[in-house]
């Protein structure tokens, strides 16, 4: 019997890991397990440099509270990625550019939110951190990005 993914949010960061590792192949991911002191904003990363954070909202149905837990959701998560966890990363991503960061989540409904990843993606491509490629971007995807990986 298969088991809803968008229960809880463990079981969607499994899931969407099991996505990743078809689609990548798990010789090419790094795990960026939480269970000690939090996951530094990532759950995991490819070593073509694609970093993923799995967020499954509490709701879907209002379109505004939806986008603004998004937003903040990504806002918080990339002051882990750009400056509270700087030390951390910049030893993890030794020798590999992240040009996209990626926020795995069920859903998004709102055009505004490519609007916003484009803004937030200018602001960290400035700081000109070791580990970031020139062509950096914050993007969102859900499991339609990958129907193959999930028709599998």
């Amino acid at each position: 019997m298969f088991s809803d993914p968008k229960k809880n949010p463990k079981s969607w960061e499994s899931y969407f890991k099991d996505i990743l590792r078809r689609f990548y192949g798990p010789s090419n991911m790094k795990d960026i397990p939480d269970s000690y002191g939090g996951d530094f904003g990532i759950e995991c990363y490819s070593f073509s440099g694609h970093a993923f954070q799995c967020y499954l909202p509490e709701q879907f149905g209002d379109k505004e509270k939806l986008t603004k837990a998004q937003k903040n959701k990504i806002r918080n998560d990339i002051y882990k990625f750009t400056t509270k966890n700087l030390k951390e990363f910049t030893n993890l991503f030794e020798g590999i550019e992240i040009s996209r960061w990626i926020l795995a989540t069920p859903e998004y409904y709102d055009s505004d939110m490519a609007l916003y990843c484009s803004a937030k993606s200018s602001k960290v491509r400035k700081l000109g951190l070791p580990y970031v490629s020139d062509d950096f971007q914050i993007l969102l995807q859900t499991e339609s990005d990958y129907k193959s990986e999930v028709n599998a």
